[in-house]
């Protein structure tokens, strides 16, 4: 996994650095060799447009709501893989693009099918765009069918940008009930005029012209079009938001790639310092008169030293830590291998945990009762790993014995009450018993099955008394009053006496995963206790409910989140 990764960072650095791949020194880059030279041109096109930032002077307009921009130069450079790239992206998306099957850009698409291939970097010439500015008056006196809707839409534009130029310049216009829009604008040239501002007197002389232009100066319709240009103003106003806020990303985005080059360009250094560093201490500072000979010498004596009892504990060590994991016993018994692979979930652990221990597949026996089932019909399998069986399906494991014990209920009432001994208590249990002691001396299968389970056991409580008790810690355990809860606002209200409040305490206790266990207490008594989920309660936050009934008492979702993640950590 970690190599995994190492390659992925490794693959992102050298396409974000347009750095080619070696497919030679590095073979492991000969297959995503390909993705990194068809995605350079991405990442070259993507950091031009990054730092292509226009200049103010190349605007001959700019509102100060950003309503219109002109630029001077209507010529633009393309490269023809660009151009390539920009069509195969509108063919690949034109349903979300496209408003639909009218819009011409649709017709051209379907005409020109799919995206050409790309030339090479030799024939990936430049191409000029020269783009045909029309003088709006045309607009307004030409254009029929789909150009005079265009038409009516560059109009509007235009007259709600001089609208807006009008009345940031002349005084306020008071819009009274009953009264249109051109009336209004009327009165607002004769006070124009009357003040002598003739600037703003023409400007408001271009309103009217525009309004009777595009038919919005009929009556009722002067509200309702400052209406479209409020809602418009504040759609513009949005999108610049969105559009700073996307700038600041990117600009962020740049500022880290920058600053992961330059502590890679400062660990490269450091390393061939390092390295430098190695090199030059080849040879020895012990004595500047000691020839090398005499060094290889010294060398070879050091090795001759070296301990032969050190290498035999090394050999007995590994030996031992490989016949403790679980793939050397499924080697050396069949038959428990075959227990092993029979059942499709243990199989599958074991596959994916190829080291583990048999201390490991006792805890996970522990844990997964379902597994212990796989050894029901042999049971004996279980000691190969360390762990004693149950002790009932031990002995009805061999006929006879199962039998005899039948008829002696007392005995096995007395064996199956006393499962885990060790050896000096399985003699005076044994001697405490004559029926007992009769078959535990005339059924030597009895007696083979009671001394290895106390071996097994003997073998656990020694290896016990060297684990620390911190491992067997299953999850936290938080005790708070029921004061504390309201307060901090995990509790909304509480159905119960005062004076039971007073005195009441919650413990919340967690020893499986998503779930906690909580109990309330009252003078050492228990009076309520539920579980908590952890994923119930984050549906409950995803659907916005807010308080979850639990009887009495009632939760606050987002403050009761707030109060596990803050004191169940473990």
């Amino acid at each position: 996994m970690k190599r995994n990764l190492v390659r992925i960072a490794s693959t992102l650095k050298l396409l974000g650095s347009l750095t080619p791949t070696d497919g030679v020194n590095e073979p492991w880059y000969s297959e995503i060799g390909t993705l990194v030279h068809n995605s350079s041109e991405l990442m070259r096109q993507f950091y031009s447009n990054l730092c292509d930032v226009p200049e103010v002077d190349e605007q001959r307009r700019v509102t100060m709501y950003m309503e219109s921009t002109e630029s001077l130069t209507p010529v633009r450079t393309l490269q023809l893989n660009a151009v390539f790239l920009l069509h195969a992206v509108l063919y690949r998306n034109s349903v979300e693009i496209l408003s639909g099957a009218d819009n011409p850009l649709y017709n051209v698409l379907l005409e020109l099918g799919n995206m050409p291939d790309q030339v090479s970097d030799e024939q990936n010439r430049l191409v000029l765009l020269r783009l045909r500015l029309r003088p709006r008056d045309d607009f307004f006196t030409s254009g029929t069918g789909a150009d005079s809707g265009e038409t009516a839409i560059d109009s509007l534009a235009e007259l709600r940008q001089k609208l807006l130029d009008c009345l940031r310049d002349a005084p306020t216009v008071n819009l009274r009930h009953g009264e249109t829009l051109t009336r209004s604008m009327e009165e607002l040239l004769r006070e124009c005029k009357r003040e002598s501002r003739f600037e703003a007197a023409a400007k408001a002389q271009r309103v009217i012209e525009l309004l009777e232009l595009t038919g919005t100066a009929a009556d009722g319709q002067g509200e309702g079009f400052l209406q479209e240009a409020a809602d418009e103003i504040s759609k513009r106003a949005r999108h610049r938001v969105q559009l700073a806020k996307e700038r600041q990303d990117l600009t962020k985005i740049v500022a880290f790639v920058q600053n992961h080059n330059d502590a890679v360009r400062r660990k490269f250094v450091a390393f061939e310092e390092y390295l430098e560093a190695v090199r030059d201490q080849k040879v020895t500072v012990k004595n500047v008169y000691t020839t090398e000979a005499m060094q290889r010498g010294d060398k070879e004596k050091k090795k001759k030293k070296v301990d032969a009892e050190a290498q035999r504990k090394e050999a007995e060590e590994r030996r031992k830590v490989e016949g403790e994991k679980v793939r050397a016993v499924m080697n050396e018994h069949p038959n428990f291998k075959k227990l092993c692979t029979e059942d499709p979930g243990l199989n599958k652990y074991l596959e994916s945990h190829p080291n583990l221990t048999k201390a490991q597949m006792r805890d996970l026996l522990d844990r997964r009762p379902d597994f212990v089932a796989v050894f029901d019909r042999h049971p004996e399998e279980l000691i190969k790993i360390g762990r004693a069986p149950e002790l009932r399906k031990m002995l009805d494991q061999n006929k006879e014995l199962k039998a005899a014990l039948d008829k002696k209920s007392e005995v096995r009432e007395i064996l199956e009450s006393n499962p885990d001994m060790n050896r000096s208590q399985l003699n005076d249990l044994v001697f405490s018993n004559a029926q007992l002691k009769d078959l535990y001396d005339s059924r030597p299968e009895l007696k083979e099955i009671l001394q290895t389970r106390a071996r097994l056991f003997e073998d656990e409580m020694k290896s016990l008394e060297e684990q620390k008790p911190e491992e067997f810690v299953a999850g936290p355990l938080v005790s708070v009053s029921c004061r504390y809860l309201v307060k901090a606002g995990v509790l909304t209200s509480v159905a119960l006496p005062p004076k039971m409040v007073a005195k009441l305490t919650f413990e919340f206790s967690s020893v499986r995963s998503g779930t906690t266990h909580v109990l309330a207490m009252w003078n050492g008594k228990a009076a309520l206790a539920f579980d908590l989920q952890l994923e119930e309660l984050l549906e409950m936050q995803r659907n916005k409910t807010m308080v979850k009934e639990q009887g009495k008492i009632k939760l606050d979702v987002n403050k009761t989140l707030e109060f596990l993640n803050e004191k169940m950590r473990f």
